[in-house]
């Protein structure tokens, strides 16, 4: 009997080694998509903040202005009741 109960507990323990190692690889290619992950942001953040210090520098300046249209007309004046 007792013989029996070591066994039983060396093999659930085989199992649960093997249920370790296998989290732990799991743990593994989380970390490294998360590190990739957090590159991808910093490179991102970094190519926003770029864009926006050159966009940063027309700030405060006028665009160049363009006269209206002429207005189109048929040549006739609509009588409006008041």
């Amino acid at each position: 009997m007792e013989l029996y109960k070591k066994d039983r507990l060396r093999e659930e323990n085989k199992v649960l080694e093997a249920r370790l190692a296998i989290a732990e690889q799991e743990q593994d290619i989380t970390q490294e998509a998360q590190d990739d992950y957090q590159k991808e942001w910093q490179i991102a953040t970094r190519r926003l903040n770029t864009q926006m210090r050159q966009t940063s520098g027309t700030e405060g300046q006028k665009s160049e202005k363009i006269p209206d249209p002429p207005i189109l007309t048929d040549g006739k004046e609509p009588k409006f009741d008041d």
